[in-house]
């Protein structure tokens, strides 16, 4: 594995949790708590996704941009699921399907946070124009 395939495998792993996660959100009416609608929601989604997707395949090209636009993606999700979910991660009793629904919000968090500094790392690299594999800064 390539060290480029590294953070492109973990935005597909994050993109993977957040569908599911997601689809709880509109279910459990999460974005009306904060005044949002539905269509917005979608619509604010779509642009996060396809930030995500294009930032895969700028990065599948080696191409700077990809690895920022993938850091960026990781770095929304996981401060959002922070923001929205912290709370509910400590609070004790049911939330939504259980630990299902937790075990989400954590690995979105770790993916998100995992994807943002790999990413960024990999699109400092590429812009000093040093080798990945050369330590000296």
């Amino acid at each position: 594995m390539s060290r480029a395939s590294i953070p492109i495998a973990l935005t597909l792993l994050l993109v993977a949790a957040t569908i599911p996660h997601t689809a709880e959100d509109f279910r459990y009416g999460e974005f009306a708590r904060f005044g949002v609608s539905d269509a917005v929601a979608a619509g604010a989604l779509v642009i996060v996704y396809a930030v995500q997707l294009c930032g895969v395949v700028f990065a599948w090209r080696d191409a700077s941009v990809g690895f920022r636009l993938m850091a960026a993606g990781g770095l929304i999700w996981s401060v959002g699921a922070i923001a929205v979910h912290g709370s509910e991660l400590v609070a004790s009793g049911p939330y939504r399907n259980g630990l299902e629904s937790k075990a989400l919000i954590v690995a979105i968090i770790a993916l998100g946070a995992s994807v943002a500094i790999v990413s960024a790392m990999r699109a400092r690299r590429k812009w000093s124009g040093r080798p990945l594999g050369s330590t000296a800064d």
